[in-house]
Parts: structure tokens; sequence; C-alpha cells
């Protein structure tokens, strides 16, 4: 029937940007029904070039998955995908920035870190035993859906536990539809938010405790799409020193 394919393309065709549809549901309802429809399918053919150079000549019967990976580094020339029948292909590239973890990076996500007194003034030293607030900024360049962020904890820092009686209300997400879920960990912080707007930058305040006395590491906070992790953002390295 004609209207099974017209019909695998319009949910193909609505798909967004990253390539995900609205909501975690329905990404599993589209996926089952086009696994479905793609086992059902007959052969179709795959060839991969480099530089014109055949590397792969491949006939893919209903449902078959094929993975092909190459080393960037050692590719100078063209890569060509010619797909012939029912063979469709995706290509996803994954690259290692330049520079260290001292720079920061912005690939359509902006974050950045402060670390302040528990009152939100500026901090000009940490004492062991003090509670020091912790100031994390997401900015978009554009809409964006299923964002998570995460914030590593100086080995020296211990996150306050908002679950507990004693220390309610030291989580602050700004406003009510901010952050749809946030979890503190014993190494780190994590928050998600279903969707964020340009223009209204994502704050998430809570409090960790100064422990031990030392000089301390604290890895960049990292912001990423879920289902789309080449948009990303992240603060630079610091050091963190408690007296």
């Amino acid at each position: 029937n004609k209207l099974i394919d017209e019909l695998a393309e319009g949910l193909r065709k609505q798909r967004l940007s990253g390539g995900q549809w609205r909501s975690t549901q329905d990404n599993m309802y589209a996926l089952v029904a086009l696994s479905d429809y793609a086992r059902a399918q007959k052969n179709g053919v795959t060839e991969i070039a480099v530089g014109g150079a055949l590397t792969r000549n491949r006939v893919l019967r209903g449902g078959e998955v094929l993975f092909e990976e190459f080393d960037g580094s050692k590719i100078r020339q063209p890569l060509t995908i010619q797909a012939r029948g029912r063979a469709r292909y995706a290509v996803r590239v994954r690259e290692a920035k330049r520079g260290g973890l001292d720079q920061i990076v912005n690939n359509g996500l902006s974050v950045t870190r402060e670390y302040l007194t528990a009152d939100g003034k500026k901090l000009e030293s940490i004492k062991a035993g003090q509670l020091v607030k912790v100031r994390l900024t997401v900015a978009p360049g554009k809409e964006r859906r299923w964002l998570a962020l995460a914030d590593p904890l100086p080995a020296g820092f211990e996150a306050v536990n908002t679950r507990l009686a004693s220390s309610a209300s030291t989580v602050r997400t700004g406003r009510s539809w901010s952050w749809t879920h946030v979890e503190m960990r014993d190494d780190q912080v994590l928050a998600f938010a279903d969707r964020v707007w340009r223009g209204r930058p994502m704050v998430l305040e809570y409090l960790a405790r100064a422990t031990i006395a030392g000089k301390f590491k604290a890895l960049p906070a990292h912001a990423e799409t879920m289902y789309a992790p080449e948009i990303n953002g992240r603060t630079a390295q610091s050091m963190v020193t408690i007296r």
C-alpha cells in the first residue's frame, strides 16, 4: 500500500532539528513504527566511497543496519555515500575541540558558573565548614529542547542535600518553569529542562559546604541537549582554595 510509504515519510519529516520528536514518548513510538516499517522493506544497496574509491558496497535486507566508522584524520578526500532502492543513511561527525579544559566552549549554549557567599555576595575566600552558593547560568542561542546540565563538585565540596528536612529550599531555580528535575549526587549536581528559550537564561543555584582545607580543581560545568549532544557548552575549569 503506497499510503504506508507516505505515512513513514511524514513521520520522518515531523522530527525536530535535533533529530528527535517532541517528547520521549513520541520518540519511542515513532522508532517502534519505523523499525517495523524497515523490517518489512525489500533489499537496498549502499555504496560508500572516499575520494572516488569504493570502500564498501553492501546489499541491505529489510531492517538490517550497517555501521561504518572512519578515522577523520586519515580522510584527505571527500566522503561520498549513495543509497539505492530502500536503503537510507545518516552521518554523524564526532570531533575533539582544540584546547584543554581551561577554555570556555560555546556550541549553541553559553554556560557560566559563580561561587558566592551563602547570601549571594562576591566570595573573597573560602573557609573550611563554610556554605558556598553555586550559581550556574545557561543561555541558549535559540529555543532548545531537552537540556541537561552537569556541574562536577570539587573534591573539597559537599552538596547540601535538599531532600533533607534540615536543608529544604537550598536549591533555587529562578522561575517555576525553569528546571523540571534537579538531582544532587556525591560528585556532581545534575539538572534537566524540557524546553529553554532564547533570551531567557536558565539559572540554577545550590548550596555546597566546604569540608576540607586544600586546593582543589573544579572541572567544567557542562550543558548539552540530550538528543543532539553536538549542541553543548561548558565553563572553563578553575581552582578552588579552601583555608
